[in-house]
């Protein structure tokens, strides 16, 4: 990450996001200056609404109110400015140009939650759906959603599918005493934990082995196949599958 810049270094403004507005201030990012209205920040995005809530702004006695000056702007620290020009596109045209890069859409999900921006979280979540289907697209696995939804504090439904896959995958699937399932939360893994006690309750005519891809065999006893096959995979009808992901959702309430 960037260190801020130096009182010596010189700055640059950004022409694109540069207004004249009575009700502006000026904000430093890195080596770039910003001058930006204050009513359309504190509209859509709940970090500027703490920052120009109730609080004074502070006052330089040579210096003046911070933010209303190129030489005293209000300071943007760890943060790049190309990430804080991607959250003002956002702002202001509410909407980012379409990338195909899945990595883009997670910088945008990173920046919503930093920033607090509801909007272009919604925004960042329905663009990773659909760039699997763009030019040289791929899916998010099953794991990096999930993943996803812990760090950035999304909407769990969102995963429901793969929680779901993950819940019958055992080979897709950490162990749940590992470090990295332990960067979870604890009702996550609890989830994971109820959710797969409930599967193996299930007697075989519920619960039952498929054709193997590795072994090319079939049984009808679904601990014994899981206990001989390399790449154990439970076939559940759709009714189970709702059943089980509700069970989830039920133990993590």
């Amino acid at each position: 990450m960037s260190k801020p810049p130096s009182s010596q270094t010189s700055m640059s403004l950004q022409k694109d996001f540069y207004f004249y507005f009575d009700d502006h201030k000026i904000f430093k990012v890195e080596d770039r200056l910003f001058r930006l209205p204050v009513g359309e920040l504190v509209k859509e995005c709940e970090f500027f609404q703490d920052m120009f809530g109730d609080a004074s702004p502070r006052v330089d006695v040579e210096k003046g109110e911070e933010g209303l000056s190129e030489s005293y702007p209000i300071e943007i620290l760890d943060e790049t400015a190309s990430a804080f020009v991607l959250l003002l596109t956002w702002i202001f045209k509410h909407q980012i140009t379409i990338s195909w890069d899945m990595d883009d859409w997670i910088e945008c999900l990173r920046i919503a939650h930093k920033f607090r921006v509801p909007k272009m979280t919604q925004g960042a979540m329905e663009a990773l759906e659909v760039v699997s289907y763009g030019p040289g697209g791929k899916n998010i696995q099953p794991l990096q959603k999930l993943h996803l939804c812990c760090s950035y504090d999304l909407d769990l439904r969102w995963a429901q599918d793969d929680i779901s896959l993950l819940c019958h995958r055992w080979d897709a699937l950490p162990s749940l005493d590992s470090d990295e399932a332990s960067a979870w939360p604890t009702k996550i893994r609890l989830g994971f934990m109820s959710a797969r006690e409930s599967i193996f309750k299930q007697k075989t005519r519920e619960a039952r082995c498929a054709w193997c891809e590795e072994c090319k065999k079939w049984d009808s006893s679904t601990e014994s196949h899981l206990g001989r096959c390399t790449n154990p995979r439970l076939m559940i009808d759709e009714g189970y599958k709702h059943a089980i992901i509700e069970h989830f959702f039920q133990v993590i309430r």
